[in-house]
């Protein structure tokens, strides 16, 4: 448990104050990188490891039925397709705005993080439920994810009085980092492994993309820190993931 206080204690830390650094000392007026082919990398960095870890997460639960690794699995599914959309929606790029380009970016972070929570949620009683009906469940959801851009895209109002709630549901995004990393915290203290030191790791991490958007502007240096920042922390989830037990990820059910 001290372990895991101190980790998360420094990984906020270190990111946070990285990215204070780079606001004071090396962000300037001009400091921009406007580079499409850049962003486009990172992006697909981001969508493999997200896909990956999703799959991963996935495999695991048809083997342990651990409704945990199912939250996990489509968590990274809907950061995986919404950083797919996000790539594409790029200002300059087809005919988007930069309205759209945000609204892809920050409200799929905040559902990913939504989900995360259910990592506190005690669902025994439903396990072999949720399990019989999870082709149904994957099926509506990826359905959901993929109906929601047309959505977005068909309805500009709604567009609109999204893009008009980002600075919300940027910060919600960051609370509900915060209170997976303490429930982790709280729920594992007995049962540390070395997914839940990455999970809460990578979590604390996170919180910092809940904070950034408020200081950068599209394209300059605290940007970029914000995306490398992003692939970090889901490299650390997928390298917890690649080390555990694929027939067994978490230890309860």
């Amino acid at each position: 448990m001290k372990k895991a206080i101190i980790l998360s204690t420094v990984s906020f830390l270190v990111s946070f104050g990285a990215f204070i650094y780079i606001l004071k000392r090396v962000a300037t007026p001009d400091l921009f990188v406007h580079n499409h082919l850049l962003h486009g990398a990172v992006m697909i960095a981001v969508c493999l490891v997200s896909f990956f870890a999703a799959y991963r997460a996935y495999v695991s639960y048809s083997y342990s039925k651990n409704v945990y690794e199912l939250f996990l699995a489509l968590a990274f599914y809907i950061f995986g397709f919404i950083f797919l959309a996000h790539g594409v929606f790029v200002p300059g790029f087809l005919f988007f705005d930069e309205m759209l380009f945000d609204i892809f970016e920050h409200t799929g972070l905040f559902l990913g993080s939504i989900l995360f929570l259910g990592l506190g949620l005690s669902l025994s009683k439903w396990r072999e439920d949720i399990y019989n009906k999870r082709s149904k469940i994957i099926a509506g959801f990826i359905a959901a994810t993929v109906a929601y851009p047309i959505f977005i895209l068909g309805t500009p109002p709604i567009a609109e009085y999204i893009g008009s709630k980002l600075d919300i549901i940027t910060g919600l995004t960051a609370i509900s980092f915060l209170i997976s990393a303490l429930i982790l915290l709280v729920r594992y203290k007995d049962a540390i492994t070395n997914l839940i030191l990455c999970l809460i790791v990578s979590f604390s991490i996170l919180i910092n993309i809940g904070i950034i958007p408020f200081f950068y502007e599209e394209w300059n240096i605290v940007w970029w820190y914000f995306h490398i920042l992003t692939l970090v922390a889901f490299l650390i989830i997928l390298t917890g993931l690649l080390r555990t037990d694929k027939y067994r990820i978490t230890n309860n059910g």
